[in-house]
Formats: C-alpha cells, sequence, structure tokens
C-alpha cells in the first residue's frame, strides 16, 4: 500500500523543486537559451504543466511500491535507491540527448535536477510510509 497523502506531498514538492531549478535567476535561463526557447514562447504553458502532473504523481507512487519491499530505517538504504533510481533515468535519457545531439550542459542541468527531484520524492516516500 503507498500513502496517497505522501504520494501528493512527492508531487507537490516535485513541483517546488522545479520551479527553484528552473527559476531565471537560478538555471531558468541558461536552461531556455540552450533548448532554443524564450521566456515568452513559454510563458503561461498550461498544457504541458498539466501533463507534469503526471509523471509527478507516478513517480512517488512507483518509488513507494519499491519501498514497500526494502527497509527503509536505514538512510543509506533511502539514499542508494534513490541513486538507483536516478541511474535508471539518465541511462534512459542520455540517448536522447545524444542523437539530439543536445548540448553537455544540458543534460547536467537536467540531470541534476532529476537527482534532486527523486532524493526529495524518495525521503517523502520513505518517511511517510
Amino acid at each position: 500500500m503507498v500513502n496517497i497523502l505522501a504520494v501528493i506531498v512527492s508531487a507537490v514538492a516535485s513541483f517546488i523543486v522545479g520551479s527553484i531549478w528552473f527559476h531565471p535567476r537560478v538555471f531558468g535561463n541558461t536552461w531556455m537559451h540552450l533548448i532554443g526557447k524564450t521566456h515568452e514562447q513559454l510563458k503561461g504553458p498550461k498544457k504541458a504543466m498539466m501533463m507534469v502532473v503526471i509523471p509527478s504523481l507516478v513517480m512517488p507512487i512507483a518509488i513507494g511500491i519499491l519501498y514497500n519491499h526494502v527497509d527503509t530505517s536505514s538512510q543509506n538504504t533511502v539514499i542508494g535507491i534513490a541513486l538507483l533510481v536516478w541511474l535508471v533515468v539518465i541511462c534512459a535519457t542520455s540517448s536522447e540527448m545524444i542523437f539530439e545531439n543536445r548540448p553537455r550542459k544540458l543534460w547536467v542541468i537536467n540531470s541534476i535536477h532529476q537527482l534532486i527531484n527523486i532524493l526529495v520524492v524518495s525521503y517523502i516516500m520513505a518517511l511517510w510510509r
């Protein structure tokens, strides 16, 4: 069983992490430049934001299911599983970045964002089991 409140809090936390990470004063301007978009082009992306809700809910559910089979009382276990999940995500998306000939800096910005996001979600799901 997965704690639904933890899933909702994780999804909100994921949005908070993303809004901080991609804020123009953090990595937002660099990220927009690397994807070839302007602030005006991305202003009010309601459809994209609504579509991001789905993975923001699915990820904590998947991590919660995984944690149902593992003892998460150790912080090292939570970090280890989060790193393994991140590694799977990075391996899955790296080939796209390579074949799309995207800048390495974009891959680093996105990859570190995913690491932070997965760590936050993992901790929430482990603490609220």
